[in-house]
C-alpha cells in the first residue's frame, strides 16, 4: 500500500486560502495532511511554478485540487514528478497553448464572465497534467461565474471519467464542503 498523498488546495483568482477552509478543517479532521498555499495570480506560469515547487518539496505523493483559476493552476504545475493526481473544482481544465479566455469565448457568457478575465486569465497553458496524471470533476451546475458547460467540456476532453455534479454556485467549496472533501477523499483511496 502506497502512502497517502498529501492534499495541496489551490484557490483561484480574487480569492485566497481560506475559500477551502470548511475543506480543510474536514480533510484534517480524517487524518489527511493538506496546505493550502496562497497564489499570487500574477500569471499562470508563475502561479504553476509556484505550486509545482510546493509540491516538489513535499517530498511524497501529493494530490492536487483547484477551484476555478486553480484548475488551470494544477494543470500546469501537475508535471510535477509526485503529483499523482488532480481534482478539478468548478474550474478550467486548459490544453497546451490555450487561455482560459479561449475555453470562456467558446461558450455563452455567464453574468459574471468578464470579470474572469484578469491578467493571469490571459497566459496559454504550458503543460496539460491531465494528459498523464489520474484526474477527477466537480461540476457546479448553477454556477453563474464559470459556465458549467465549459467545466464540462474541459473534464470530458481531459477524458476525466469520475465527475460529480453539485448543485452548486461557483464558491462550492464553502457551500458545499462535505461534497467536496468527500471527492478529494475518494481520489486519496483510490491512489493508495
Amino acid at each position: 500500500m502506497r502512502a497517502s498523498p498529501t492534499v495541496v488546495l489551490v484557490h483561484g483568482e480574487r480569492t485566497d486560502a481560506a475559500s477551502w477552509a470548511a475543506v480543510t478543517r474536514l480533510l484534517l479532521e480524517r487524518g489527511h495532511r493538506v496546505l493550502a498555499p496562497a497564489v499570487g495570480n500574477r500569471s499562470l506560469a508563475h502561479d504553476a511554478a509556484r505550486i509545482r515547487g510546493i509540491a516538489e518539496r513535499i517530498g511524497g505523493p501529493v494530490l492536487l485540487a483547484g477551484h476555478s483559476y486553480g484548475s488551470a493552476v494544477i494543470t500546469v504545475a501537475g508535471e510535477a514528478a509526485n503529483v499523482v493526481g488532480l481534482v478539478y473544482v468548478a474550474g478550467f481544465v486548459p490544453e497546451v497553448g490555450e487561455t482560459i479566455g479561449d475555453l470562456i469565448d467558446g461558450f455563452p457568457e455567464t453574468e459574471l464572465t468578464v470579470e474572469l478575465l484578469g491578467t493571469a486569465s490571459a497566459d496559454p497553458a504550458t503543460a496539460a497534467a491531465w494528459r498523464s496524471t489520474a484526474a477527477w470533476g466537480i461540476v457546479s451546475s448553477a454556477d453563474r461565474t464559470i459556465n458549467p458547460d465549459v467545466q464540462r467540456f474541459g473534464y470530458k476532453r481531459a477524458g476525466i471519467t469520475d465527475i460529480v455534479e453539485l448543485d452548486a454556485p461557483h464558491l462550492v467549496p464553502q457551500t458545499h464542503p462535505e461534497q467536496v472533501a468527500k471527492v478529494i477523499t475518494d481520489a486519496l483511496a483510490e491512489l493508495t
